[in-house]
């Protein structure tokens, strides 16, 4: 944005609507909890978020249900790699 005060305002918005307990970080997880790396290929997403003051991971994506996380899976399909 080219106006520092709507920049800031739009963060102040951001900021208010997605604190910790809305929102998720999404990490790839590249290692083992043993320490062992994992392959490329075998790597995951992770996904981390604040529940009643504690910190807690999904292996999938939260707050969906299969049918949304199918649905995911099938547009995955039509996107290259490349672009991600």
């Amino acid at each position: 944005m080219q106006s520092p005060e709507i920049a800031a305002k739009a963060a102040r918005i951001f900021d208010a609507r997605t604190p910790p307990e809305r929102s998720c970080w999404v990490t790839l997880e590249t290692e083992f909890p043993e320490g062992e790396t994992y392959a490329p290929e075998d790597m995951r997403l992770i996904w981390v978020t604040e529940e009643n003051g504690q910190m807690v991971r999904y292996d999938s994506e939260p707050m969906t249900d299969f049918w949304e996380r199918i649905g995911v899976d099938i547009f995955s399909w039509f996107v290259s790699k490349e672009t991600l």
